[in-house]
């Protein structure tokens, strides 16, 4: 919808609006969640035995950036990594 109908009033127009932003609220989504998706796939084909969790989350959030994320809302913090008995938040060093 490009144009105004001639005759419009707010009520009218609200319910589209509202419908062309929702659509594209769900792109965005769908978008994130294939980009998360893909990165859980690239991490499973090269984590190793003894890699370091710092290394992991590194590896993830750069994978996320190649994909189109453009930021990390939560603290810049783009993956959580929890493995094995050091179950912990990892935050950079510089951002404590």
């Amino acid at each position: 919808m490009d144009e105004l109908p001639e005759n419009w009033t707010y009520p009218l127009i609200q319910p589209i609006l509202l419908e062309k932003f929702w659509q594209m609220e769900k792109q965005s989504y769908t978008k994130i969640q294939l980009a998360a998706k893909k990165t859980i796939e690239y991490i499973k084909s090269i984590i190793k035995p003894g890699m370091n969790l710092l290394e992991i989350r590194r590896l993830c959030e750069d994978k996320l950036l190649e994909l189109g994320a453009d930021s990390f809302w939560y603290w810049d913090v783009g993956a959580f990594v929890f493995a094995g008995m050091r179950r912990q938040f990892l935050y950079p060093v510089n951002s404590m």
